[in-house]
């Protein structure tokens, strides 16, 4: 009988398979924003889903007792995952899951590997959809891929009619503006916000609402004085009407 471990998968370490490695490689500030970005966006949108998780440059091991059968790609989402918790890596034998999407951002050192390889990889291991692009826009053409497993091998998606991929298993369309990649849900067709444009939106929601609050006072204020101004009018109105006191009169 297999013995079910009481830790949540991913949390602990196992030398067997490291959860960094010793390489210390530079990127450019683009393929970095691009990456910070594409985390950030995937997290917030899935954030209120329990069952899907997003990862950035984190291992994923695929073969237990074979640690060689690792990969880190830039991003990576799996759906039907126990818990949303950080993970040392991904290590498919605890989740029993496998990733359902993969991203990679191209860049000088490894576009080829990006568009040959890792591609070949990833059907191989048959990840459904698989998406690369190319943040500086000079090293893959176009600078926007994606790939969707058919019959155990990719097809390239093709844009629609205003250029965006749709990836099915994220429910999203995604394009490239400027060096980063956006998204849009294919449900309602909102814009998933930056980091950045979320905290103006909110900034202009609470300045919409403090203006609101001081026109609601203002206008309770103006029914105060007219309510007040009906009143007086209104004892006038009584006082001019009322009958003379007739014991005053006879005496």
């Amino acid at each position: 009988m297999e013995i079910v471990s009481k830790f949540l998968p991913g949390t602990l370490s196992d030398p067997l398979y490291p959860d960094s490695d010793a390489e210390n490689v530079g990127e450019s500030d683009l393929h970095v924003e691009a990456l910070i970005f594409l985390r950030e966006a995937l997290r917030d949108f899935f954030s209120e889903a329990p069952e899907v998780y997003v990862a950035s440059d984190m291992f994923w091991y695929w073969e237990k007792g074979n640690p060689k059968a690792c990969t880190a790609p830039d991003g990576l989402v799996a759906k039907g995952v126990v818990g949303k918790h950080g993970r040392k890596s991904f290590r498919e034998w605890e989740e029993k899951v496998r990733p359902c999407v993969i991203f990679e951002i191209a860049s000088e050192r490894t576009w080829k590997e990006d568009a040959k390889d890792k591609r070949d990889l990833y059907a191989s291991l048959r990840v459904p959809e698989y998406f690369l692009f190319d943040p500086e826009t000079v090293y893959l053409q176009p600078a926007l891929q994606g790939y969707r497993l058919v019959n155990e091998h990719y097809e390239a998606i093709e844009p629609d009619n205003k250029g965006y991929l749709n990836s099915e298993e994220l429910g999203l369309r995604m394009c490239l503006e400027g060096s980063m990649l956006r998204f849009r849900d294919v449900r309602t067709g909102r814009r998933v916000l930056t980091r950045q444009e979320q905290a103006e939106q909110a900034r202009r929601e609470a300045k919409r609402e403090a203006r609101k609050r001081k026109q609601e006072v203002k206008e309770r204020e103006q029914e105060r004085l007219r309510a007040n101004a009906l009143q007086a009018e209104l004892d006038q109105l009584r006082s001019a009407l009322k009958p003379p006191d007739t014991d005053k009169q006879e005496g």
